[in-house]
């Protein structure tokens, strides 16, 4: 690989141009001072000291004692470790930041104005179209975890990648899941199913989820899929009724 591939491949490390091309120079060279690196990096002087401070801020390279001062590159593997641990730090920060809002002041006053505002929403109203595989993943889990009772119709192609939300979301609960789908899903699949939710096959599987207070039709199967959230009473105690028609019926 020449240098401009490795160079235009190190944005994978967040790293900006100079810092990419200081810290190759770097591990090309072992051990060397700003000054040389600059020349050997085609960085600026001026910019050099700023770039090797950020570099060992991040745990790229390390400063060498002695005189004139050196700098010393970190091992690639040693980085992608530091890297993981910076990640993970900085995500559980993240979510105790987002658990601590329960129950706060900010929590409060928000879910007063989302309440105050849905008791005027018509129940044609309480409609909304999720697009991209992320969003639906997130509603769906949003939903799963939020309820007692899980009634999902899908075919063999969805089931199975909704299979892992749903283990994911009913790890450490209890709830009752039923399960509607066609026949083309693999004897495996089904059998691992059973082991957390009651399954039926049926022929021309309709693609939507219930639960206790929240309903959604899939409207496609393809990479990029799309989704209507339905909120209102009506439209959940309708696909509840569809449900049991098809559950009873099989």
């Amino acid at each position: 690989m020449d240098r401009k591939e490795l160079l235009d491949k190190l944005k994978i490390f967040n790293l900006n141009s100079y810092e990419s091309k200081i810290w190759l120079a770097l591990l090309m060279k072992g051990s060397d001072s700003a000054g040389s690196l600059s020349d050997l990096a085609e960085v600026p002087r001026s910019r050099c000291y700023d770039v090797l401070e950020s570099l060992e801020k991040k745990g790229f390279i390390m400063m060498k004692i002695g005189k004139p001062i050196k700098y010393i590159a970190v091992s690639p593997s040693e980085v992608i470790e530091r890297i993981k641990q910076k990640l993970k730090s900085d995500l559980n920060d993240q979510i105790k930041k987002i658990n601590d809002l329960n129950g706060s002041e900010l929590m409060n006053s928000l879910n007063k104005l989302y309440n105050s505002n849905n008791t005027s929403i018509k129940p044609e109203g309480m409609t909304a179209l999720i697009k991209n595989n992320k969003n639906i993943e997130s509603h769906l889990n949003y939903m799963m975890k939020n309820t007692g009772s899980i009634l999902l119709s899908l075919d063999s192609k969805g089931l199975k990648n909704t299979i892992p939300l749903i283990k994911e979301v009913i790890k450490d609960s209890n709830k009752e899941i039923k399960i509607i789908t066609d026949f083309d899903v693999e004897k495996k699949l089904v059998s691992e199913i059973m082991d957390f939710a009651e399954l039926k096959q049926i022929e021309k599987t309709k693609k939507f989820c219930v639960t206790d207070n929240n309903a959604a039709l899939f409207l496609t199967d393809q990479s990029e899929n799309s989704m209507i959230c339905l909120n209102s009473e009506y439209s959940v105690e309708t696909l509840k009724d569809l449900f049991h028609a098809k559950w009873f019926s099989a």
